[in-house]
């Protein structure tokens, strides 16, 4: 729940694997929460480390590196 709304969200990678996004399915539209630009394309599991307001997204790249995404 990214925006706090008691509502689960979606975290996913861009169709180009290089931006992860987060998406809200609240009220039947599909909008988009926030976005971050990445140094190498997703090509590992998106994970969550953390809980609540210090939760961060962690993704791996295919460079080989491991990125932190937070709030």
């Amino acid at each position: 729940d990214f925006d706090g709304d008691g509502r689960m969200d979606l975290a996913l990678p861009s169709a180009g694997r290089k931006t992860l996004r987060i998406v809200s399915f609240a009220d039947g539209q599909i909008r988009e929460l926030g976005s971050a630009s990445l140094p190498a394309a997703i090509d590992k599991a998106i994970a969550v480390s953390g809980e609540g307001h210090e939760a961060k997204l962690v993704v791996g790249l295919d460079n080989g590196d491991v990125y932190e995404v937070g709030r």
